[in-house]
């Protein structure tokens, strides 16, 4: 890469002065410095995100963060493991699995991992499973086909043996799921 002289930009803040953040300052690299070549900024950039560093990490099943070098697991954002899966789904090929589609074999695994699925279509906001399992001891678990889409309330009537699902309304079909342990 090219030598490049990048000044500190500093900027009045009252009566003291502040270094401006990387972000401000690649917007200054940007105005001020035109001579830089895509290459050598692409390198200045990555540069700068290279020194940010991630203060910590959280799965969606555990309570608090963590720091240092992490092992992200099945367990820690909810999901089943591998061991569980294998159980399931055994030493098969996926073609041998369903219909022999991704989507047909994850359609198998969620049959037998006992989980019941339906569509929420685009711009409804709530579905119901009606299921003679749910009970007042009932634990649920749920799934969607959007990554990071979850039920923003969920409603049980025992007596019904319901369960309604409530989500932000979605610009697109969704699968939505659930499991009882």
């Amino acid at each position: 890469m090219a030598d490049i002289n990048v000044k500190i930009i500093m900027e009045e803040s009252g009566t003291k002065a502040k270094a401006l953040d990387e972000c401000q300052l690649l917007e200054k690299v940007h105005i001020l410095q035109p001579q830089i070549s895509d290459d050598d900024l692409a390198q200045l950039e990555a540069d700068i995100l290279a020194s940010i560093s991630v203060t910590g990490v959280k799965g969606n099943a555990e309570n608090s963060y963590r720091t240092g070098n992490i092992n992200i697991t099945p367990a820690n954002i909810g999901s089943y493991s591998k061991t569980e899966i294998d159980n399931v789904v055994g030493s098969a090929n996926i073609s041998d699995i369903g219909d022999g589609s991704v989507k047909g074999a994850i359609k198998k695994i969620s049959d037998d991992l006992e989980i019941i699925t339906g569509t929420l279509s685009a711009g409804d906001t709530s579905i119901t499973f009606t299921d003679n399992n749910i009970t007042a001891d009932s634990i649920f678990d749920f799934y969607s086909s959007v990554y990071g889409v979850n039920p923003i309330t969920v409603t049980v009537n025992v007596s019904a043996h319901t369960l309604t699902l409530t989500f932000k309304a979605q610009s697109i079909d969704m699968t939505v799921g659930y499991s009882l342990r």
